[in-house]
């Protein structure tokens, strides 16, 4: 059997792997220097979730702009799925008034947040990223107010985990935002 060599199928091959490798990195990068910049943000979760997000993505993420993007759009989808597990719970029946009352604030809280996304994101697109950022810290404190309210009565938040994840990816879409305003500045 003979085994003939593409060479154009070769480059293209070598070509994808490169610029995934190259996303890989910058995103690692990326990651780093956010996490560096903003201590509470987790440089394992940032890089995680954009990775799994980018993998998919052609071309890959090259630019914090295009990480911006990708960030506020896991956020938005990540809010949407918590908007459904609130609904969820809402329909349990184990729930106290008390306890229903702040998942139905934190279903309102989520509902702004999201608007505060949207919002963000036509704020960057034209380039204001003092304002995308603004925006973008009031999205973040949606999530706190939520916890916030079960804490109130120091009752135990069935969202503790969504507000978490919901919150670390914010503040991911915050601080690429800031380095922009940085690297802008700079």
């Amino acid at each position: 059997m003979k085994f003939a060599l593409n060479v154009p199928m070769i480059f293209i091959v070598f070509f994808f792997l490169f610029q995934s490798s190259h996303s890989s990195n910058f995103i690692s990068k990326s990651c780093k220097e956010a996490s560096k910049i903003n201590p509470p943000l987790s440089y394992d979760f940032c890089v995680a979730a954009l990775e799994e997000t980018s993998s998919n993505l052609q071309p890959p993420p090259t630019t914090l702009e295009d990480l911006v993007g990708i960030s506020v759009q896991l956020a938005k989808s990540n809010g949407t799925n918590v908007l459904s597990i609130i609904s969820k719970l809402l329909k349990d029946k184990s729930f106290d008034q008390y306890t229903k009352g702040c998942l139905q604030s934190c279903s309102d809280f989520y509902l702004q947040s999201l608007k505060f996304l949207d919002d963000a994101i036509v704020a960057f697109k034209s380039k204001n990223f003092s304002q995308a950022a603004d925006i973008l810290s009031y999205a973040t404190t949606q999530c706190v107010m939520c916890d916030d309210s079960f804490e109130e009565r120091k009752t135990k938040s069935p969202l503790k985990t969504e507000n978490q994840v919901y919150w670390e990816l914010d503040i991911i879409s915050l601080t690429f935002v800031n380095m922009l305003r940085q690297h802008r500045k700079a």
